[in-house]
């Protein structure tokens, strides 16, 4: 069952370690975009626990993942691997996509792709 779970504010050694994952990820959000992360705790019946919330905004969309560990930093790292995932995804469609691209612009101009 859950509890009151509030917003928590990070020691300075704890916002450099969440600085350094923003870091990590800022480079698949590219030069307009914005990554945040929003740390919170609480107790549950298994004891304490820490939610992190990372949201990334970027030119043509936004993601955000939510992580749950008994641990702050797992819980940052379990969101930041989370967001790696969904940006791998996106890349991976467009990669698709855009190799579709390719083979109806060959087949449009009358040439065969194998």
């Amino acid at each position: 069952m859950k509890s009151d779970f509030k917003v928590f504010q990070p020691s300075p050694a704890d916002r450099a370690y969440i600085y350094q994952q923003i870091q990590d990820l800022q480079a698949f959000v590219g030069p307009s975009g914005q990554v945040a992360v929003v740390c919170e705790k609480g107790e549950e019946d298994s004891g304490q626990v820490f939610y992190a919330v990372t949201l990334a905004s970027m030119q043509n969309g936004a993601f955000e993942v939510r992580a749950k560990a008994e641990d702050f930093y797992e819980a940052c790292l379990k969101a930041k691997e989370s967001l790696l995932k969904a940006f791998e995804a996106l890349s991976q469609n467009t990669d698709l996509d855009q190799a579709r691209e390719v083979q109806i612009r060959i087949l449009s101009q009358g040439h065969l792709l194998h």
